[in-house]
């Protein structure tokens, strides 16, 4: 991944952002860098309309790429994100932060809040 590749969101994949769950449960666990990333990418999510490149996450949150890549990786872990490397381009499909009662009940997430 390099700051020119394209990215593009997944069609039909409109999320939203539920901020309380976000930062009282989700933040202690991913830390600001993957926050950040997340709000930027709900925040100008087009419905796939047109391609985007790295390197307007990166100055818009004045990122560098390593600091994107593991904001990526941790979204990804956490089920915030699914990133899909196509042959010309990546595409990002958004996942919403569960709400209190789903994340508490389940084990691994509530294993990691402890």
């Amino acid at each position: 991944m390099n700051p020119i590749d394209d990215f593009l969101f997944v069609k039909h994949n409109k999320v939203t952002y539920n901020t309380t769950s976000l930062i009282q449960l989700y933040f202690p666990i991913i830390g600001s860098d993957a926050a950040a990333v997340y709000e930027y990418l709900i925040s100008f999510f087009d419905d796939g309309r047109h391609k985007h490149k790295f390197s307007e996450i990166l100055n818009h949150l004045q990122f560098g790429m390593r600091r994107l890549e593991e904001a990526l990786v941790v979204l990804t872990a956490i089920d915030l994100l699914e990133l899909y490397q196509t042959r010309d381009s990546y595409l990002v499909k958004m996942k919403p932060a569960l709400g209190n009662v789903a994340f508490l009940a389940d084990p691994v997430y509530r294993r990691l809040l402890e």
